[in-house]
């Protein structure tokens, strides 16, 4: 049985959403494909990326400083898969 990723959802986390989309929709051109509340002021927003590459990658520290090796604090993925 074969598996093969659907989706691929990346999830960075931010302190200003509503600035974090804003910058997404009117610097970079995402177009918002939906949106979800939660409880206790949660939100997270889905935006549509024309096409997207997924890089994993270990740096050194003299990368650093040179527009490589800037770690996120946090980043989740939600991966969707199908099976044959």
């Amino acid at each position: 049985m074969a598996v093969h990723a659907t989706q691929l959802r990346p999830v960075i986390e931010t302190d200003d959403l509503d600035a974090t989309v804003a910058l997404d929709r009117n610097v970079l051109g995402l177009s918002e494909v939906r949106s979800y509340d939660g409880p206790d002021d949660a939100r997270a927003v889905i935006l549509a990326v024309p096409s997207a590459t997924l890089r994993p990658a270990r740096y050194s520290r003299r990368s650093a400083g040179r527009g490589i090796g800037n770690r996120a604090t946090e980043v989740r993925y939600f991966l969707g898969v199908s099976s044959d």
